[in-house]
């Protein structure tokens, strides 16, 4: 038997609100605290200006590509890994957030939604997938249950009720 993984729209749409709700709140209080205070808000600028892309930086590619999760993905249950389920490179993760401008919200929704491996144009450049929190019904005996990121890696699994082996493949 082979399963689709899931687009995991909602799971990857939370922990994407976690990790930017993350990076606003640092960013709003770092030009709260160092930048001028405008009739717009805050404006940050000169050399103090740059430790706002430097946090985004240092929050998303640098955790992705040491563990293939942020914050957000964490608390979720996914990992980013590489379409071939190894573990990711930072030049990876990096490219995966340079798309994030047009990646988030509907174009990356799209993308998910559309493209044979669920994956947002971040992650075709590359060559990534997000996994993790997936389920399937054994059909010998019917049982719900999820697989772990080492199972989807290695494409099998076994029913925990029937002992049952069955081949996973990402679509």
């Amino acid at each position: 038997m082979a399963i689709q993984t899931e687009r995991k729209l909602t799971k990857r749409s939370i922990a994407a609100i976690i990790d930017f709700g993350i990076f606003m709140v640092f960013s709003f209080a770092y030009a709260a605290t160092f930048g001028e205070h405008t009739e717009d808000g805050y404006t940050v600028q000169g050399i103090k200006g740059l430790v706002i892309p430097i946090l985004w930086f240092a929050y998303f590619p640098i955790t992705e590509g040491l563990t293939g999760k942020t914050l957000g993905k964490l608390l979720i249950g996914l990992t980013v890994v590489t379409e071939h389920g190894g573990r990711i490179s930072f030049t990876q993760a990096l490219k995966r957030h340079i798309l994030d401008m047009i990646d988030m919200g509907i174009v990356g929704l799209v993308a998910i939604a559309n493209t044979p491996k669920h994956q947002r144009l971040g992650d075709l450049w590359a060559k990534t997938l997000v996994i993790g929190g997936d389920s399937f019904r054994c059909r010998s005996c019917y049982q719900e249950a999820s697989l772990s990121n080492e199972e989807i890696i290695k494409g099998e699994f076994e029913c925990p009720i029937c002992h049952a082996v069955s081949k996973t493949q990402i679509m």
